[in-house]
């Protein structure tokens, strides 16, 4: 699951099965591409994993082996980041 998001699009992005629990073993990414020198803003509603399980990352790059920016593991109902 997950797709391929370029600015300016916008717009809400889900879980698979949302507003329903994601199913087990999930492994989702999503990619955001914008303009270099460009932020991106991430508002979280509802944001929750299984705790110890399951976690979002963010990192600043195409893939894992970029450097992080923020990692969420635990249950939030709203989280604004701007990265």
């Amino acid at each position: 699951c997950g797709v391929n998001l370029t600015a300016p699009s916008g717009g809400p992005v889900t879980s698979p099965n949302y507003p329903s629990n994601y199913g087990n073993n999930e492994n989702c990414e999503w990619t955001i591409t914008v303009p270099e020198g460009s932020n991106i803003r991430l508002i979280l509603n509802s944001f929750t994993t299984e705790m110890g399980w399951d976690l979002l990352s963010i990192y600043d790059g195409a893939n894992d082996s970029a450097p992080a920016l923020q990692r969420y593991c635990i249950n939030y109902l709203y989280i604004e980041a701007t990265f």
